[in-house]
């Protein structure tokens, strides 16, 4: 990919980032590069990546697939975190916590991100989502 190809692609993970909201992590690999590290990433705390950082086991089999033969994109799919909990299941961890009132003491959002693996941004984010869709 030439540097101004490259330079859209990079846009455009920042565009989607923000489109898509921050529950959706947008990551760019240039295959080109010895290390395949990631080259732009957007919402990047989801998964704690940023750049610079590796390929995923997902990326990893769709190279060893030869998926990207047809396509040259990998979406929708499941990842883990690195403690190895889906989003759902962090997602569900902080409501069960949060009706049991556990957040109304000082402390607890840093308490439980860091027994949850995650950023106490995204403690905040699963809170945020969760009271959005209360009302559901």
């Amino acid at each position: 990919m030439n540097s101004r190809d490259l330079h859209l692609c990079k846009t455009l993970v920042t565009f989607l980032g923000h489109t898509l909201g921050e529950n959706y992590e947008i990551v760019l690999h240039d295959l080109n590069r010895k290390d395949n590290a990631v080259v732009a990433i957007a919402n990047g705390d989801i998964r704690r990546r940023k750049t610079g950082s590796p390929l995923t086991d997902a990326a990893l089999q769709m190279l060893a697939s030869r998926a990207y033969l047809s396509h040259n994109y990998l979406c929708n799919y499941k990842g883990t975190t690195e403690d190895g909990m889906t989003q759902d299941e962090k997602i569900s961890v902080i409501s069960h916590l949060n009706r049991k009132g556990l957040f109304q003491l000082k402390g607890s959002v840093p308490y439980v991100a860091k027994r949850m693996s995650c950023s106490v941004a995204s403690v905040y984010r699963y809170l945020n989502e969760l009271e959005k869709h209360a009302g559901d």
